[in-house]
């Protein structure tokens, strides 16, 4: 079984449509998300369109996600959403809300025989927490792994019996690597990241379209380090 991992699509349909093109459902795979469907571009609707043709998915809910539901009613939030994080926000749509909605904080999952926490940013701190590259990783419990998103970055920590996976973002990397997913082999446990570009001219329109004065939308793509 091959088990493949991904996080923070933000409504960049576009990356995920690429990877379903790459690593079709069947049945020698499962798929791992740790959230952040909503937030920055545009395609949430679609992204929740593919991730529930996904038959074998485990998913957890990002920070973003959370904004969207705790925005959803609310002007005053919508607004300040909006400000700093672009206009996908004004895109209400009952489906995706439905959606976020049903993402548990947390999962467990075992490959391999090894038990795995999901979250989208840490055990601690679901939604929030970050372990970046370089952060200190200071658990107790033994053997602990753990599959994690919301940074951004491509990750992969093993500092003595701990494990610790973040397979960066699909849909806006800031690691300057591209966009990325991993997979884990649960045979062999072998872990590999694979980096990726797409097309992202369709997106960038609709961004200076939609948000001409956040920049950080299309800047974020032409990132190298």
């Amino acid at each position: 079984m091959k088990y493949i991992i991904f996080s923070d699509v933000h409504g960049n349909d576009i990356a995920l449509r690429k990877l379903l093109e790459e690593e079709k459902p069947g049945s020698d795979k499962k798929f791992i998300f740790c959230g952040d469907v909503c937030g920055y571009y545009y395609g949430e609707k679609e992204c929740v369109r593919l991730l529930e043709s996904i038959e074998d998915l485990t998913a957890v809910r990002g920070n973003h996600d959370q904004y969207y539901i705790d925005a959803y009613d609310d002007t005053e939030t919508t607004e300040k959403l909006i400000k700093k994080y672009g206009s996908s926000y004004k895109c209400k749509d009952d489906s995706v809300l439905e959606y976020v909605q049903r993402l548990p904080l947390r999962a467990e999952i075992t490959i391999g025989g090894r038990s795995f926490s999901v979250v989208h940013g840490t055990p601690e701190d679901p939604l929030e927490g970050r372990i970046y590259p370089d952060s200190g990783i200071d658990r107790k419990e033994k053997g602990f792994a753990c599959i994690s998103g919301h940074t951004h970055y491509a990750m992969l920590r093993r500092e003595g019996d701990i494990l610790w996976i973040n397979p960066g973002s699909l849909g806006q990397p800031r690691d300057g690597k591209g966009f990325s997913y991993c997979s884990i082999d649960d045979r062999t446990m072998e872990i590999a990241f694979r980096h990726f570009e797409i097309d992202t001219k369709p997106i960038i329109e609709v961004a200076r379209k939609n948000d001409p004065e956040n920049k950080y939308l299309e800047e974020i793509f032409y990132r190298r380090s």
